[in-house]
């Protein structure tokens, strides 16, 4: 599957959550760090959204965090997380793979990219998930 994002841009909002400090600023020509950053983090560490609201998210280094995490620990009494969550969570490590495809001008001369997602073995990863 390709996904394409169409209209990269960067919030202006100076809010809180969308700097690392008081002064990383991002003007109309210029994303600030937070953004160079996030951009950096979505092209290195195979993560990927589905839907315009990012309702969905696939982050590779959290699902390896999360499968260290639980090999790590006993399951915490009252939670429940057990042998079929981490053999969904080593399926979707082992069977997804994330290509950047990469940046374009749509006809708008907006900053747009793509990706090209590849689930082998789709059957053992939807039964895992159901």
């Amino acid at each position: 599957m390709t996904l394409k994002y169409q209209g990269i841009f960067g919030n202006l909002d100076k809010g809180q959550n969308t700097q690392k400090n008081t002064d990383d600023v991002a003007t109309v020509d210029k994303l600030n760090q937070l953004q160079v950053d996030q951009l950096a983090s979505v092209l290195n560490e195979g993560q990927t959204f589905f839907f315009s609201n990012w309702i969905f998210e696939y982050k590779r280094g959290a699902l390896k965090e999360m499968l260290e995490q639980v090999k790590k620990q006993p399951v915490p009494e009252g939670r429940v997380f057990g042998q079929s969550e981490e053999d969904l969570i080593s399926a979707l490590l082992k069977e997804v793979v994330i290509e950047n495809t990469g940046f374009y001008q749509d006809e708008k001369g907006r900053l747009c990219g793509a990706q090209t997602i590849k689930l082998s073995n789709a059957s053992k990863v939807i039964s895992l998930a159901n």
